[in-house]
């Protein structure tokens, strides 16, 4: 297994990154471009290697199908919710959800917002799903747009959003509901063509967040055609405010996702070089493991680390692969030894009045131990050099610390989870998936820096970016945004080389002739066309 990191900001050296030793000189191109941004791109696999290590060199990803559940038990509960506490965790906070109070062009508390695109927002009293009121929104040319309201909401807490929809030759990304400030991560599955009212349900974790914005939208990071309606959406707070504070301020979420990147392997390409910041990220640790894949094996005792939690000794034990290539791992993990948070020196900081006095710094909040068993088995394929998926069933229990308030009530908890990893198939540069990935996220960042930019004080550097990532998102570099942006780009004082760095990747990327992307992609050029920047 990769040798744990020393804390949770430390990360583990990945050396060099291979570089690609074939591919059209099209998907070279499109590395650059996409590296540019930040971004991954692949040239072609390098195809069946003779020992087990992963066939993916920096910039290419293996994707899998994760699926499944965790559930908590509290060994040790936690005082029962009054009366007053229960009937508070059910009725529906979204106000005015059926847009029944709807006396202007608006109904009460929502509001519209066009990002891009073009069409119309508005109450329609024609077609509902109950009540008399919904409300539409309806594109010909394509449009980015959502209905929203304000909602007050608890940190650290787990809600329920609900809502119906209708649509009418939907394309595009399609319509859904969602959390603004949240993303992907809370929003519902995009529904296109044309379908009745259908209900559509997510939850999702509020953070640090005290305040988020309910959305019906059409489109979202892209635009799309067609007339959807929104109506009945209800927000509900779900859960126990206890196991929801554990599942958020010790389980932040696993970090792994369901693609394995070269460009996180260590320079081997034999395992995942990455601090573990959730414990249920530990069954992909193992499983994506390369370095045992023949004989049986147990290992020498280990300590790991696991961010927020005391270390822990790991004891694991390889099987030997069977003919049919599955190998059963087992891990059995112990608390370790607490290590002495530093001492902090008092400061001296200046008061309200201006006068210097001495404050004592907080004691380190103690963190709760860990101790748990998992077994997985996964199944290697030895022609591609991969891990061909795997099931795990993961048990751990977590000792709250003396005095720890992150669960006021709770000594002890244990935690359950299973899940089932398939593999799908490699992202490449010329993968349209992949490109629609890479698409979406610039598209993710352009929606937030288009609304950052309208509230203006942006630093140079911050400003070229913003042009950068919208150009690169598609925008129209003649739109009038994008124009006023660079006018105030250009009259900005350079104060690093990372403002004269971006700000000259931005006036590339404006001046960017029309059709040389598409060029460049197809080997039509094999380098970028001339820029006149003063023009």
């Amino acid at each position: 297994m990769p040798a744990p990191p020393r804390n949770e900001k430390t990360l583990m050296p990945l050396g060099p990154i291979p570089r690609p030793t074939s591919g059209a000189l099209a998907q070279r191109r499109l590395s650059a471009v996409v590296l540019l941004l930040g971004c991954a791109a692949t040239a072609t696999s390098q195809g069946p290697v003779p020992s087990m290590r992963w066939a993916l060199n920096g910039y290419q990803a293996a994707t899998y199908r994760r699926v499944g559940r965790a559930e908590l038990t509290v060994l040790e509960p936690a005082p029962k919710p009054s009366a007053t506490d229960a009937a508070a965790a059910n009725p529906n906070l979204c106000a005015n959800g059926g847009f029944e109070d709807a006396r202007g062009a608006a109904p009460r508390f929502w509001s519209r917002l066009t990002l891009s695109g073009k069409g119309t927002l508005a109450v329609d009293r024609k077609v509902h799903h109950r009540g008399g009121v919904s409300v539409r929104i309806a594109s010909t040319e394509g449009i980015d747009a959502e209905w929203r309201r304000r909602v007050s909401v608890e940190p650290h807490t787990t809600y329920r959003l609900r809502a119906f929809l209708r649509i009418d030759r939907v394309s595009g990304i399609g319509a859904h509901v969602g959390i603004h400030e949240l993303g992907h991560t809370a929003m519902s599955e995009p529904v296109h063509g044309t379908k009745g009212w259908t209900e559509v349900v997510i939850e999702f974790a509020t953070g640090e967040l005290k305040t988020v914005h309910v959305c019906c939208a059409l489109g979202g990071w892209w635009q799309s055609r067609g007339t959807a309606w929104f109506d009945d959406v209800s927000l509900q707070r779900i859960g126990s405010a206890a196991n929801t504070k554990l599942l958020q301020d010790l389980l932040p979420g696993p970090r792994m996702p369901s693609r394995v990147q070269g460009k996180d392997l260590d320079p081997k390409r034999q395992f995942l070089a990455a601090p573990v910041r959730d414990p249920r990220d530990l069954p992909a640790l193992f499983a994506l493991d390369l370095r045992r894949t023949k004989n049986a094996a147990k290992l020498k005792r280990q300590t790991l680390e696991i961010a927020g939690f005391e270390p822990i000794w790991i004891d694991t034990t390889f099987d030997s692969v069977s003919p049919d290539g599955s190998q059963r791992i087992t891990v059995e993990f112990t608390r370790g030894k607490a290590r002495r948070a530093p001492v902090e020196p008092p400061k001296r900081v200046r008061n309200k009045v201006g006068k210097m006095v001495k404050v004592e710094p907080k004691a380190p909040e103690p963190r709760p131990g860990l101790s748990g068993r998992l077994e997985l088995v996964r199944q290697l394929d030895f022609a591609t050099a991969r891990v061909a998926g795997w099931k795990s069933d993961l048990q751990f229990e977590v000792e709250m610390p003396e005095g720890s308030k992150l669960l006021p009530g709770v000594q002890r908890c244990r935690i359950t989870a299973q899940e089932t990893w398939t593999y799908l198939g490699e992202s490449h540069a010329d993968d349209g998936a992949f490109q629609a990935r890479v698409s979406l996220a610039i598209r993710d960042g352009a929606r937030h820096l288009r609304e950052e930019a309208s509230k203006g004080r942006l630093t140079l550097g911050r400003l070229a970016l913003v042009v950068l990532t919208l150009i690169k998102a598609e925008e129209d570099p003649s739109e009038p945004m994008v124009q006023r942006l660079l006018a105030k780009m250009r009259k900005g004082k350079l104060k690093n080389t990372y403002d004269l760095a971006v700000s000259l990747m931005a006036l590339e990327a404006a001046h960017a002739p029309k059709g040389e992307r598409d060029a460049l992609l197809h080997g039509h050029i094999d380098k970028p066309l001339p820029r006149n920047l003063s023009a």
